[in-house]
């Protein structure tokens, strides 16, 4: 009879199914380890393997949350059970080494519990490493455990989400475990791993959360502590040397070849510079987007509202030290609390600080938990209204969570709603493609310019060879040799493309230049671009793209064809969707039949259809020509009648929210890129519409002047009227 080694028995055992089973193995484990530990035969990285497949087994099988939270701190406990510290190092590599390679077999429901594992065991390391007085030996050896595992820099070799959780946990638990006993040069020792992590080839989602809970956790508290110097709780907790961190950041971005990431390093080193000054970073950040030669806003009045403004919100930065902090300093419960009114100066303090205390900011759902924290200190009346109220005036929070503003859909354009002289009279112009043909041996790109009517919403599609100046006016003067010469043309400017295609938006970028606009010129052609980054302003042409898209994927298939199939193809396309319907498709057959593009370009609805063969003796008849201008008249009769009522809006009651003021601070949403890394502007110029409703305005911001539609721009701060008013509103 054989019987499993001790290792795979308590492994059986801590898997169990019975939580009275798990219980018994795990105070049997306990006791094995440090009985073994004592003996002659140590364990290897293997026995602890084994070992952590039961652990990992017994958490996996604890669905109790209350549980959950002593079993972790139970599993993390283990660390103290092994003697000596070679076998401590090997059982926190297993652990961090099996975690890793069973992360991916987790489901959102389980994910939570093991996350809050590695949090209790990251506390008992540094636990250990407090015991040991911060030995610079077994410092060392952690770090190289840390480095091929949390730290390390590839996206392959260890789970990218473990990485993530890990930095936002590290500085919460360094504060809450060892604040008080670490000098300045170990705490720059701690964050040299993430200092020299931000100058190696990480993700962008890893290197965002490395800024966002690390160094601007570290910034935001800075700031805090400059803005209310007399706060006793600022004593307490980790100390940091600026300067030193500045130094250590500044040496490894010297090393960085990517001129935009270096730039983005010295931007920290810069600001642990500024606090080691004793300058609030967020407050030179601010002061730099308010300078301005506007001289309806004096620095005087910048500087003032700023400071009120900061007075406000600066408890509400969102550093995971400061939530610590908070629970060290809570003292108070409901049955000491005091009435308040809501018009009272401390009834806003205490809301904003109890904002600032709350572990819920971090994501953005914040106003119960706000409403529980005040409330165990004060009963204020109207509370809800006005947390909500602090709430909005929170900057970190608009970064984070703020939306765009909702604005009333324009009316339409008169070349949408009126006749015009003739067909692409007012044109809409745009690419698509790269498309691959087959020309002798090679494989070339082709591209395809589409030119819309906006009036009648026909096409006329031309197939470019390259995307420069000389090959888009070739395809211009096609175009207007068989449909004439517009009068206005419109088109997007290249920067609103899909998939990053940089060769396309680079190449559309210069059509806008002096070449096109001097022909364009001398042919009397009005050119217009839309602003940057508003897709919504070229709708009329990027649906009829779509459309053209999905029709040539249909009859291509991912095929590759020759220059001959491929213009024909698209000719193809063009005729079939100028023979689409404009209106109603009635099932009644006394119904006349839809107005479709075709209607307008060749006076009937299908391109395939046969034309009415006429004599030569009566093609000339003055009669007959009557009867066709009377055919063309009835078409857009037709077109006023049916067309234009469906292009009516049906989004009048839609609720929009106050439009943006000059002077207002906003962030520019750039979707490629992680919110973090959004720039702030200032609002200095307004383009309203027709209706009087501003949809595109001129943002300036440390690198110049943009300009941006307001779908794209999510509001931080009032201008300096409009914060006094509500000043005035809210007393």
């Amino acid at each position: 009879m054989t019987f499993p080694i001790a290792e795979t028995f308590f492994a059986q055992k801590l898997a169990n199914c019975e939580a009275t089973v798990r219980k018994r193995a795990f105070v049997m484990l306990k006791k094995y380890i440090r009985r073994r530990c004592s003996g002659k035969k140590p364990f290897n990285a293997s026995d602890i393997s084994i070992l952590w497949r039961g652990l990992y087994y017994s958490m996996w099988l604890q669905d109790n949350p209350v549980k959950q939270e002593d079993l972790a701190d139970q599993i993390a406990d283990l660390i103290g059970a092994f003697k000596t510290a070679y076998q401590k190092l090997v059982f926190v590599e297993v652990f961090f080494t099996e975690i890793g390679k069973q992360w991916y077999n987790l489901d959102k429901w389980r994910m939570d519990k093991y996350m809050m594992l590695m949090r209790r065991f990251f506390r008992a390391i540094v636990r250990l490493l407090g015991e040991q007085n911060w030995n610079d030996s077994l410092f060392d050896q952690i770090s190289q455990i840390f480095k091929r595992t949390v730290f390390n820099p590839s996206v392959h070799e260890y789970p990218e989400g473990i990485k993530l959780h890990f930095a936002s946990l590290y500085l919460d638990e360094l504060d809450l475990s060892s604040g008080d006993k670490l000098n300045s040069r170990q705490v720059t020792t701690l964050l040299k791993p993430y200092i020299n992590l931000l100058a190696q080839n990480i993700s962008s989602s890893f290197e965002t959360v490395i800024r966002e809970e690390v160094f601007d956790a570290i910034l935001l508290e800075a700031s805090r502590n400059i803005s209310q110097p007399d706060n006793p709780a600022q004593n307490c907790g980790l100390q940091f040397d600026f300067m030193e961190i500045a130094d250590a950041i500044f040496a490894v971005a010297k090393e960085v070849r990517d001129a935009a990431k270096r730039e983005a390093i010295y931007d920290i080193v810069k600001r642990f510079q500024l606090v080691a000054s004793n300058i609030d970073p967020l407050q030179e950040e601010l002061n730099t987007v308010y300078e301005s030669d506007d001289a309806s806003i004096n620095s005087d009045m910048v500087e003032s509202a700023a400071n009120d403004l900061l007075s406000q919100n600066k408890s509400a930065k969102r550093c995971r030290k400061s939530s610590v902090r908070a629970r060290k300093l809570k003292r108070n419960t409901i049955k000491s609390a005091v009435l308040l009114q809501k018009q009272e100066e401390r009834s806003a303090g205490l809301n904003t600080k109890s904002h600032y205390l709350s572990d819920a900011v971090r994501l953005g759902r914040s106003v119960e938990d706000t409403l529980a924290e005040v409330r165990s200190r004060a009963w204020v009346t109207d509370l809800r209204a006005l947390v909500r109220r602090v709430l909005s005036q929170c900057i970190p929070c608009r970064k984070q969570i703020g939306v765009p503003p909702k604005i009333q859909p324009s009316w339409l354009p008169s070349c949408r709603i009126q006749r015009p002289l003739c067909v692409f009279a007012q044109t809409g112009v745009d690419y698509f493609g790269p498309f691959y043909v087959s020309v002798r041996r090679s494989t070339v790109k082709r591209w395809i310019c589409l030119f819309t009517c906006l009036a009648v919403r026909a096409i006329h599609m031309e197939v470019c060879y390259s995307l420069d100046a000389d090959s888009f006016l070739a395809a211009f003067r096609r175009f207007t040799a068989r449909r004439g010469m517009p009068q206005e043309c419109i088109s997007d400017n290249g920067t609103n493309f899909v998939a990053g295609d940089r060769i396309l938006r680079e190449g559309i970028e210069k059509l806008n230049n002096s070449k096109v606009q001097e022909y364009m010129a001398a042919k009397g052609v009005q050119w217009h671009f839309i602003p940057p980054g508003a897709p919504n302003f070229g709708g009329s042409w990027e649906r009829l793209i779509r459309s053209a898209k999905r029709a040539m994927a249909t009859v291509f298939m991912g095929r590759t064809t020759n220059d001959e199939i491929f213009q024909t193809v698209v000719v193809e396309v063009e005729g079939l969707l100028n023979g689409r319907p404009l209106t109603h498709v009635s099932s009644d057959a006394r119904d006349p039949e839809p107005l479709t593009p075709n209607h307008f370009l060749l006076g009937r609805p299908y391109a395939s259809l046969p034309s009415t063969l006429l004599e030569p003796s009566r093609a000339v008849s003055r009669k007959r020509w009557l009867a066709a201008q009377i055919l063309v008249d009835q078409f857009w009769r037709r077109w006023i009648r049916e067309y234009l009522p469906m292009l009516a809006s049906s989004s009048e009651n839609i609720s929009v929210t106050k439009e943006l003021a000059l002077g207002d601070v906003v962030l520019i949403a750039k979707v490629a890129n992680p919110r973090g890394t959004w720039p702030l502007g200032r609002i200095i110029k307004k383009y309203p519409g027709p209706d009087g409703i501003t949809r595109v305005v001129d943002v300036k911001t440390q690198r110049g002047v943009m300009r941006r539609p307001v779908s794209r721009l999510i509001k931080l701060t009032s201008p300096i009227s409009d914060l006094h008013e509500a000043a005035a509103e809210d007393v």
